[in-house]
């Protein structure tokens, strides 16, 4: 559970924004958890396409890196969200597949 959160923090302190400062849960209701859910999901994804809801998540590792035509077919039919696994490799192999998407876009 401390890894969890330790990786929320990363995430939402390289996005700007402001985690929760509580050390335990606190109870909501589903409509204050429908508008944190589209609230955060808007910071870090960015708006929704209009009239697409689904998101398509590709998970890529280290031997995509100098695969640009394959980052620009799942571009070109859909990929909204490249995922990277951060267990494995280092940053400079998760640099080089940021780049690599970049260069794709």
């Amino acid at each position: 559970m401390k890894v969890l959160k330790v990786t929320y923090y990363l995430v939402f302190k390289h996005f700007g924004i402001s985690p929760l400062n509580s050390g335990s849960l606190c109870k909501i209701d589903s409509t204050s958890a429908g508008f944190l859910l589209k609230k955060h999901s808007n910071l870090i994804f960015g708006p929704p396409d209009k009239g697409k809801r689904t998101y398509i998540m590709v998970t890529l590792d280290s031997s995509d890196i100098y695969q640009h035509e394959l980052i620009e077919q799942l571009l070109e039919n859909g990929m909204d969200i490249a995922r990277i696994n951060c267990a494995h490799n280092t940053d400079s192999e998760w640099r080089l597949i940021i780049k690599t998407i970049r260069e794709a876009e």
